[in-house]
């Protein structure tokens, strides 16, 4: 009886790829269009959020230099007003909290619909959000 030939082993990198994989035309031309994007999008920090004492949820970036990272995040929002950060993290706190659950994906999602508007101005900024989340357009235009 003949033996069955045997496969191939395909050596994967980390990420699943094969190592030898060759892309094509239109792959290398979409990775090369996101490396593009990304190279000139502005640095940012995603939101960290947690309960704190009582009902309070605490904000901070997930950054090695948390004073950076607002910095970093305000520039992206078109912003240079401490007050206006705080009532834009405050709302989207707001509106991202369900059930008293806490959710920093919901957050950072709208949070990157208002950075990939590229705002100019606080004005752009605060329309943003509505965009990001339009299934609760009721709640988001309460801080309109």
């Amino acid at each position: 009886m003949a033996e069955k030939p045997k496969k191939k082993e395909v050596v994967k990198s980390d990420k699943g790829i094969p190592e030898n994989y060759q892309p094509t035309t239109e792959e290398a031309a979409a990775l090369k269009a996101f490396l593009r994007r990304k190279e000139n999008s502005k640095p940012s920090s995603s939101l960290k959020l947690e309960k704190g004492k009582g009902n309070q949820t605490k904000a901070s970036f997930k950054h090695e230099d948390e004073g950076l990272a607002t910095v970093l995040f305000m520039e992206s929002i078109a912003t240079a007003d401490f007050d206006f950060l705080n009532g834009l993290l405050n709302q989207v706190v707001n509106v991202t909290t369900q059930n008293k659950v806490i959710n920093d994906s919901e957050a950072n999602f709208l949070l990157s619909m208002v950075k990939g508007i590229e705002p100019r101005d606080q004005l752009e900024t605060m329309l943003a959000p509505d965009g990001g989340n339009p299934y609760r357009h009721d709640e988001i235009c309460q801080w309109s």
